[in-house]
Formats: structure tokens, sequence, C-alpha cells
């Protein structure tokens, strides 16, 4: 996926029917993949500029640069080129496929005591360590020092007996009371989608109108883009549109409060 921003910086005239080409090339300069389509800009004084988004069918190990070409445009003046008032009414991103869990940041099941050894030793000391009751890095070795931490949590925590063992109780209570992560389970067939309302609000036609929606992560980093587009869409009509995201989008990423929509429609 390549996202570009394009502007015009002519203020007089705009360009209709603009074919471009984005290219990947390798280290040697030789064409891997490469993706056309056809765009319109508006002037600068109507319109700043517009997103496209394009697929390019190759990983991004392989990519070492990017070119972008354009054809010859149709030059039409400001006043003979103006957009019609289209405009998004409502939208929503739905992440599909991804189930968000909390889960124990990890699972007890056994006894210990004096002398065991492992990583359900070192779990236990790390825990202890970090409810402050074991004063040393875990050795993962149940030894005096592990029975006196757990002896101390025991009796911190009225569990009875305090015997520095780690019995079935002691166990119960450590797994409830151990740090919970919270993650995101991703489905095989998860992905993305931005699904709404547009509608012209215009008494004239718009022969296309491409909506293109960018997604972000919490930190505002760009993780996708992708657009839809709608043919003929009649003066004063209201559409359902659905921008699907290719399954290459990290949707354990996705921050959907962050999306992003723009229209871009000509007549």
């Amino acid at each position: 996926m390549v996202v570009a921003y394009l502007e015009n910086p002519n203020r007089e005239f705009g360009f209709k029917d603009v074919t471009y080409t984005i290219t990947a090339t390798d280290k040697n300069g030789m064409t891997i993949k490469a993706s056309s389509d056809h765009i319109f800009l508006y002037d600068r004084s109507s319109k700043i500029g517009r997103y496209v988004v394009a697929t390019i069918d190759a990983g991004i190990e392989e990519i070492d640069d990017l070119v972008m070409t354009f054809s010859a445009p149709e030059v039409v003046a400001r006043e003979d080129f103006i957009e019609p008032r289209v405009n998004i009414k409502r939208s929503s991103t739905d992440v599909v496929g991804v189930r968000i869990v909390t889960e124990p940041l990890y699972v007890f099941t056994k006894d210990l005591a004096m002398k065991a050894t492992g990583e359900d030793v070192q779990k236990l000391e790390e825990f202890l360590y970090k409810k402050q009751f074991f004063m040393k890095l875990s050795d993962e070795t149940f030894d005096l020092d592990t029975k006196i931490a757990l002896t101390a949590y025991q009796k911190a925590n009225n569990i009875s007996p305090e015997s520095g063992i780690f019995d079935a109780e002691t166990r119960t209570n450590v797994n409830a009371d151990i740090e919970r992560v919270t993650k995101a389970i991703i489905s095989p067939d998860g992905s993305v989608s931005i699904n709404g309302n547009i509608k012209n609000d215009d008494i004239s036609d718009a022969s296309k109108v491409v909506i293109t929606g960018l997604l972000y992560d919490a930190m505002g980093i760009q993780v996708g883009g992708s657009k839809t587009e709608l043919d003929n869409l009649r003066g004063a009509e209201e559409r359902i549109f659905k921008i699907l995201f290719p399954k290459t989008v990290p949707i354990d990423r996705v921050d959907t409060s962050k999306t992003r929509l723009y229209v871009d429609s000509i007549k």
C-alpha cells in the first residue's frame, strides 16, 4: 500500500483525467511492480490537495525506491471546474475479527516448595519481587529466601497456613493478584472497513466520488489506507459506502478514533 498526497500549485487551473503511475524499483533500479490510476486535481484556490492510495503487490524488503509519474493532464480553468458539494453524513470504523482480551501475565498450575526449580519458580519470585516481598532477582530456585518471602505474602493476605509452601490456596490468590495484560487476538479472516453514508448536497450530479480512508495507531502513525469510488451520485442523493482495507493492515494497532476520511468528487 502506498499513500501519496498531491497538490496543484496553480490557482487558476485544475487538472482533469490525470493518469499517474507509481513504480516500485529494487536496489538495481529494476521495476518490481507498478500501479496506475486516473485522478483529478482542483486548482489550489478551491482545494489545496488530495490523497491517493495505490496497492503495490511487493514485499517492503524488496523495494528500494518509489517513483511517481504523470501523464499530460487536461487543463481546465477554475471557473469551469467546480467541485460538487458531496459530504460524509456519518461513518464508523469496524474492526472485524479482533477480540480484545485481558488475561494474567502468567498462570500458575502446580504446587511449589523448597528445592523446586524452573520457570514456575522464576515467575513466582518475580511476582514476589514486584510485591516487595522478595528482595533479590530471581534465580529460578525455591530456596530459603523464596520461602521467607512467600510466608510474608501469605501473612499479608491472610492465607492460612503461613507455611511458605506454594499450595492450592496460595496459588489461587496469586493467580487472582498477578498483573493483567490487555491484547488483541486476531482471527485469520480479520479485516478493517469504514462504513457510512455520503450525500450530494448539490443540485448537480457527481459523475464520480472518491472516498479515501486513512488509519492511524494511538501515536498518530499511519498504518493503512484504502479507497472506494461511487459513480453517478445524483443531486441530493444519499448513498451507503464501504471502504475495505487489505489484510496487510496491522489491525491490532488501529485506533479507530483517529480514522480520517477525505472526499473528492467531480461533475
